[in-house]
């Protein structure tokens, strides 16, 4: 199973909630709290007893893919979801500038050192993670993207 369709099974993103971070799906608990409990050893049982109004069939989820989910809340350290910067989309924490966009002109064949010299807000070490990284968060994050980006324009037609 892929990264987004496990995503979209156990979390959500929000901008009403959790300040855009990935939170368990329905939930305000943050993934990131469930994924540091089971490094630290945690069980399926102990983090329900912990947290009783979780289901059990989505902590376990997220046990079965907790190598996945946790390069996922890694990666997602380098983003930021802030409804007051462009409206929301991810963007390289620091910066105004989406993550996608990142991707997408370097599979477009600009070099990491074209995108630092044309993007100046960019660091070196940021852009570096991001690539480590994108096997998780260009699945997910090209589908926030696209729905906020969608949501933007629904707006702007209903304003005209």
């Amino acid at each position: 199973m892929d990264i987004l369709s496990i995503v979209k099974e156990v979390a959500e993103i929000r901008l009403d909630r959790c300040i855009g971070r990935l939170a368990l799906r329905g939930h305000r608990i943050e993934l990131k709290t469930i994924i540091e409990l089971f490094e630290s050893r945690w069980s399926v049982d102990e983090v329900i007893k912990e947290f009783p109004t979780l289901e059990r069939n989505l902590i376990e989820r997220i046990k079965e893919n907790f190598s996945l989910l946790k390069r996922l809340v890694e990666g997602m350290e380098l983003v930021e979801i802030d409804p007051n910067k462009l409206a929301g989309l991810p963007v390289v924490r620091g910066t105004r500038m989406p993550v996608v966009r990142v991707y997408e002109l370097l599979e477009n064949g600009m070099s990491i050192h074209e995108l630092l010299m044309e993007f100046p807000s960019l660091r070196l070490w940021d852009v570096e993670k991001l690539l480590e990284y994108k096997d998780v968060l260009y699945p997910v994050l090209k589908y926030v993207h696209e729905r906020l980006t969608a949501a933007f324009h629904k707006k702007l037609v209903k304003l005209l």
